[in-house]
């Protein structure tokens, strides 16, 4: 609702074309929640974390969602528990383990997939549960990226779901209701590409100081 009224209030000062920041978060590492994922995934990948058995993160998991500790605790031992990607992007609304009956429901029903999507992406599995989703875009981000640096594995999953899911087709929807073509500079291919070609660590100022790079243009 207010980026509908704010483009109405451009249209009504006759401004025809608008410029959006889309992408800027994403691309330079402006969420709080980036900086923590990076520092959770810094944890887990050590590796006398990393090389404990997955039991050890399953009794972890069941303990920490019996005794109702942070969702995104929980969330992340369930995930390690069974060997899967940490970060799962900011579109995730709920964990995996809590769809479990919706998943059932789906199961139990006449499910069928989509044939456009299947000539699209034949390689990708429309079953129900977000983690097909992830290990599709997670395996495309692997063949384009092969340092596996969390920070940019985390700009390309945003780039490839939340922003052109979500983000654009609200941008897209509003602007256009109000008569106004609504821009993303920062969602250039060129600067995409120069941005991710840069050292990973220029990304946190001092390990810590969200939008680093953007903030000293």
């Amino acid at each position: 609702v207010p980026l509908l009224k704010i483009s109405q209030v451009c249209r009504a000062e006759n401004f025809k074309v608008v410029l959006v920041g889309e992408g800027a978060d994403e691309l330079f590492f402006g969420y709080p929640t980036y900086a923590k994922q990076k520092s959770i995934a810094n944890f887990f990948n050590n590796p006398l974390i990393n090389n404990l058995p997955s039991c050890i993160f399953k009794l972890g998991f069941e303990f920490s969602k019996k005794f109702g500790l942070k969702n995104s605790l929980t969330s992340i031992l369930h995930n390690k528990s069974l060997n899967q990607e940490l970060f799962w992007g900011n579109a995730i609304a709920f964990a995996e383990y809590e769809k479990q009956n919706i998943k059932a429901f789906f199961s139990a029903s006449n499910f069928c997939e989509d044939q456009i999507i299947r000539q699209i992406f034949p390689q990708f599995n429309q079953k129900i549960g977000s983690q097909n989703l992830i290990n599709f875009f997670s395996k495309q981000i692997q063949e384009t990226l092969p340092l596996n640096d969390f920070s940019q594995k985390i700009a390309l999953l945003e780039l490839k779901h939340r922003i052109p899911d979500l983000l654009l087709a609200r941008v897209d929807a509003m602007t256009m209701a109000a008569g106004l073509e609504g821009r993303e500079p920062f969602l250039d291919h060129k600067l995409i590409e120069f941005v991710l070609a840069l050292p990973p660590a220029l990304r946190l100022g001092n390990g810590k100081e969200l939008k680093f790079l953007l903030k000293q243009v």
